[in-house]
């Protein structure tokens, strides 16, 4: 029967990793016949990534959009702290939990910037009585006290301590909400465009999402900032599955709620693959207040039953059953390929004649030696592509970095500035601060979206036809290194050749690292053609790229504050008129350019280095696949060169063991064949 229901995943993922543990069993028997090159680490590591793998749901949004609220509905009781104004300051992680219960998190580096005098005491007594060590121990705090951690006061919501960074990484909160049962993570994120800090904290946690819920207000619905960290943020680094959550539905007057539903779908379905079916209009408050009070019939009008009713079946669907795929299709292709060119291999070498068996040894060893030499050539090739990469992105982004610098004197030109300076001398400072923040803040903004947008136009399409370049150059040594290997265990044991196989696949069974080796290696994988479960988990390449390369924002580009750059005049700007801070704008995009001039070169080798030496680290893989295929064949040509001097009872003895091990292998590869039938 096909899975159906989360609990259905559930046990198919425990059988998968009880296949798993007796494969590795099997692997162990064969170190017991001689056959010491397979480990069991890869497999095992496989296992464990399976079984801590969960489903992460990042609700995110501009601030004041009820996030929290909205998750507080979820959870039926209201949780998370949720106020009127910029209110979340870390990242809340709801996991499922018998018992009510928080745990606080703190930074491994803490912040120089922090603002003492507002932390709570207890997470001062942690900080000082760990000071000094490398990381902090969580703490648990109540429930209740959550406010007292990840809220911003309101009192310094407008005020430069606002600003300032908080000490902490994140807040556990372990709750029995239904939703979360089966492995689910609900993540509360810091709001949009309410500080850049916050910000960061939030874009820093996409990566990490299964499935991504973006919360609007239905009386506010896709503004322009919205729209653009949409577009230029989430889909540019290949989130096409995408939740928009229309919050607060219950304020739109009832003759208006139809026109409001046919305009919120009009501009944000053709944003997520999931299309209509991808758009909601929830009333998080009375549904929140349905569920405390079991006013069943009331929740029935909020909206909520049919988004979580939807978030499950996809998370099910396309997320669970993804991940049990993940697993079982390199763990098939393995156990195939021990089956056959390792197990069965070495059974009919051991069966032979023990002189007739020496010679056929011998007679094979230059194919293994050949084939080694193939390894090496790959490995000349991958280093030289390297190179070349190198070379090229750093051309592309010297390209892309000036056009970027000169672009900048007209932005700062027409910026908007919301915030003015003012003759008060009290009030001189905060508003100087507040003027610096929102011009650092705009800047990081515009150069964050030229970068994905060059990201996406320009650097995607080259790395994607850069990879392809590659697989095809050395595909041709890959294959010959195959040849040579199967034509040495061909005459050395007359195991032949295994069908309908790509070498691609074959490299990608050696090293069981499809996807252990993470999503990113399945971006390359996929390109070099590895399968089609690959395609399920890889990244984008403009993922790929937003992970490895070096943001590059204003304060990696070094841009100092405005007073320094500029000089004085911030209270002409406030009193002179337009022509004053028309002139101070100038002179600032012009110092702003100067300065980006002045760092280009570290700007540019730190994008490069980043995005090339990820790349690298990846590719290193192929000739490492290569690698433990020779030392498997070495490892038996040993093994038989011991069994020569062995008796006829002993290598007997050691026939029937690799028959039990085949037999069981076989078993475990029909059992995951079993489960892959009912995912798909």
């Amino acid at each position: 029967m096909p899975i159906a229901t989360y609990e259905e995943v559930k046990i198919a993922r425990n059988q998968i990793a009880k296949a798993l543990v007796d494969t590795a069993h099997e692997v162990d028997q064969l170190k017991e016949v001689g056959l010491t090159a397979v480990g069991t680490d890869k497999i095992l590591s496989l296992k464990e990534r399976l079984e801590k793998d969960s489903f992460k749901v990042l609700v995110i949004g501009e601030f004041k959009r009820g996030k929290s609220t909205f998750i507080n509905a979820l959870m039926g009781e209201k949780i998370l702290p949720a106020y009127s104004t910029p209110c979340t300051a870390v990242i809340n992680e709801v996991v499922y939990g018998e018992d009510k219960q928080a745990m606080l998190y703190f930074k491994e580096n803490l912040p120089m910037d922090m603002d003492i005098g507002s932390l709570p005491p207890r997470a001062l007594q942690q900080m000082k009585k760990y000071q000094g060590m490398k990381k902090i121990p969580p703490m648990e705090i109540q429930v209740g006290e959550l406010g007292d951690y990840v809220v911003i006061p309101s009192e310094m919501n407008d005020s430069k301590a606002a600003l300032k960074e908080t000490p902490y990484s994140k807040v556990v909160v372990k709750y029995p909400i239904q939703l979360c049962r089966d492995g689910v993570e609900l993540i509360d994120s810091p709001g949009l465009n309410e500080n850049s800090i916050r910000t960061e904290v939030t874009r820093g946690y996409l990566q990490q999402a299964d499935a991504i819920l973006f919360v609007m207000k239905c009386d506010e619905l896709g503004s322009a900032s919205e729209m653009d960290f949409i577009k230029n943020e989430i889909r540019a680094q290949g989130y096409k599955d995408i939740f928009f959550v229309c919050n607060a539905i219950d304020k739109v007057p009832e003759e208006e709620r139809s026109g409001l539903k046919k305009y919120a779908v009009s501009k944000v379905a053709p944003l997520t693959s999931l299309g209509e079916k991808g758009v909601f209009f929830v009333d998080s408050y009375h549904a929140l207040n349905a569920k405390e009070n079991h006013e069943w019939d009331k929740l029935g009008k909020t909206g909520m039953p049919e988004l979580e009713a939807s978030l499950s079946e996809y998370l099910r669907n396309n997320r669970g059953k993804t991940k049990l795929m993940q697993a079982i299709i390199p763990s098939r292709q393995f156990i195939g390929s021990l089956r056959t060119e390792q197990v069965e291999s070495y059974k009919l070498a051991l069966d032979g004649a023990v002189a007739a068996q020496k010679q056929k040894l011998k007679d094979a060893q230059p194919s293994l030696d050949m084939a080694i030499q193939r390894k090496k050539i790959v490995e000349g090739q991958i280093q030289n592509a390297e190179m070349e990469l190198k070379g090229r992105v750093a051309q592309m982004m010297r390209t892309q970095y000036e056009g970027l610098i000169d672009k900048i004197p007209e932005y700062v030109k027409n910026m908007d500035l919301q915030n003015k300076m003012t003759i008060n001398p009290f009030a001189q400072k905060e508003r100087k601060e507040a003027l610096e923040q929102e011009v650092l803040d705009s800047l990081d903004q515009f150069i964050r979206c030229e970068m994905n947008q060059w990201s996406q136009a320009t650097l995607s399409p080259f790395m994607d036809g850069f990879m392809q370049d590659l697989a095809q150059k050395i595909g041709t040594q890959v294959e010959e290194f195959y040849e040579r290997l199967d034509s040495f265990r061909y005459d050395a044991t007359g195991v032949k050749k295994p069908r309908n196989i790509s070498v691609w696949e074959r490299l990608a069974a050696t090293a069981v690292g499809t996807v252990t080796m993470g999503p990113a290696y399945g971006l390359i994988g996929t390109t070099m053609g590895l399968g089609s479960v690959l395609k399920r988990s890889a990244l984008t390449w403009g993922a790929f790229i937003a992970l490895a390369a070096t943001p590059i924002t204003t304060a990696t580009l070094g841009i100092v504050m405005i007073t320094t750059a500029v000089g004085g005049g911030l209270v002409q700007v406030a009193t002179g008129g337009k022509a004053l801070e028309d002139k101070y704008k100038n002179v600032l995009g012009k110092n702003i350019a100067k300065q980006m001039r002045a760092t280009e070169e570290d700007t540019i080798k730190a994008y490069t280095d980043g995005l090339t030496q990820k790349v690298a680290e990846h590719l290193a893989a192929i000739p490492e696949a290569m690698q433990n295929e020779v030392e498997r064949e070495q490892s038996k040509v040993n093994a038989l060169m011991d069994a020569a001097n062995e008796s006829e009872q002993e290598r007997r003895k050691k026939i029937e063991k690799l028959d039990e091990i085949k037999e069981n292998l076989s078993q475990i590869e029909a059992r995951l064949g079993e489960i892959e039938q009912q995912i798909q």
